[in-house]
């Protein structure tokens, strides 16, 4: 069974803003939570983007999964945030880690070490190495969805209910997925996101787990954000500009619903406070 603290970003294809998903959750979920860990899961590593710090490759962290090594987080690259860097290194802990992943709970055993530590931890997991990515979904109790309705992307949800199927039989039966983001799509469209919502939905049966804002498509403020090492609400605090201004509030209202699902998901369990 995986922690109910534990919230895994995952995706079966690229492109979907998994990773700026993943980062912006962090962000957003400091203000209802003491301390929050992120766990760059994927070797392309692209946290260290969206952030803008320093990043060891993820040799901490395949270091940990292959020889149960503790690995040390960056401390407070955000106000309440730690992060555990991915990076090339953990393609090559993913060549020695074998389908037993999913038995022996590599990245289980690596977040046991932070129970103590943390109220929050977002995975950020890999699109397409499935090794890594089944070991990171037997980790945690929820998973959260990027994606969009073209073709590419339905076969990416395949894959990764394929994915999520395999590991609840394996002994994670109680992951659930809390939430499916559909975007990006252009600003201007606003009967193209209508249709996207409505065929994900489709695509997925349960058009209850579809986030009810969509983000909004702006390639030019994608682009400095990553240059930048920032946020979009950040980025939109520093340029006011409208379209930076209008993604921002797309991801904290998604951020947001997310963050409200989990907690009510998990409120019975959930005790203490910041102060």
């Amino acid at each position: 069974m995986g922690s109910p603290n534990t919230i895994a970003i995952a995706a079966g294809k690229g492109g979907v803003l998994k990773t700026t998903l993943a980062c912006h959750l962090a962000a957003a979920a400091t203000a209802s939570y003491c301390r929050v860990l992120l766990v760059d899961l994927d070797p392309q590593g692209n946290t260290a983007l969206d952030f803008g710090f320093a990043s060891d490759g993820g040799r901490s962290l395949a270091r940990a999964l292959t020889n149960g090594d503790r690995p040390e987080p960056l401390r407070d690259i955000r106000a309440r945030i730690d992060v555990l860097p991915g990076g090339r290194h953990l393609d090559a802990a993913a060549l020695t880690l074998t389908r037993s992943a999913l038995d022996d709970g590599s990245v289980a055993r690596v977040l046991s070490q932070f129970d103590d530590e943390y109220d929050l931890i977002v995975l950020d997991c890999p699109a397409r190495e499935l090794v890594l990515r089944r070991a990171a979904l037997s980790a945690a109790a929820f998973v959260v969805v990027p994606s969009n309705s073209d073709m590419a992307s339905y076969h990416g949800l395949a894959d990764l209910a394929a994915t999520i199927t395999e590991v609840r039989r394996a002994g994670n039966d109680e992951l659930e997925v809390l939430a499916v983001v559909a975007g990006p799509v252009p600003s201007n469209a606003t009967g193209l996101r209508g249709r996207t919502l409505a065929e994900l939905g489709r695509l997925i049966g349960d058009p209850s787990l579809l986030v009810s804002t969509t983000v909004r498509a702006s390639h030019l403020t994608a682009e400095r954000c990553r240059a930048g090492g920032q946020t979009t609400a950040e980025y939109a605090a520093q340029s006011q500009n409208p379209a930076s201004v209008s993604l921002a509030e797309d991801w904290a209202a998604i951020t947001r619903e997310i963050i409200h699902r989990h907690l009510a998901a998990v409120a019975p369990s959930r005790s203490g406070n910041c102060l």
